[in-house]
């Protein structure tokens, strides 16, 4: 049982036998399922619940969960720059999402670019006109 208030008066929710879980009774103005929600009130009775149960509401429906099958997934989620997904819906995949995994990344914890390399290349090239005009 739910304890709920209904115009400042203590009610006491006590399930329907069975009862309804999900609750699917949504236009009776009673808490069917005692989750201290009723119709439109409860995520269960919305057009576009959240099926997977990690807050937003899908994409499709006028959220802004991209994959909403995946609790994983969602604007909060943090992007697995290996995986080939979109973890955080911002609409770009491990090596695209520059913000979160950047250009250097490789998934292989090296880098792609040495940001070096022209320097080393300069200090050889003195290096060598040094030494041939000491010859």
């Amino acid at each position: 049982t739910v304890q709920t208030c209904l115009n400042g008066e203590p009610q006491v929710c006590v399930a329907l036998d069975p009862p309804e879980t999900p609750e699917s009774t949504c236009n009776d103005n009673i808490d069917n399922d005692c989750d201290g929600f009723t119709d439109l009130d409860d995520l269960d009775c919305q057009v576009c619940p959240d099926a997977d149960n990690d807050g937003f509401i899908d994409a499709s429906c006028g959220g802004d969960d991209c994959d909403d099958s995946d609790d994983q997934i969602n604007p909060d989620g943090v992007e697995i720059c290996t995986d080939n997904k979109d973890n955080d819906c911002d609409g770009l995949t491990d090596l695209d999402d520059t913000d979160e995994c950047g250009r250097a990344a490789s998934g292989c914890g090296c880098s792609t670019s040495d940001k070096h390399a022209g320097l080393a290349a300069i200090l050889m090239l003195l290096g060598l006109i040094l030494c041939r005009r000491r010859y």
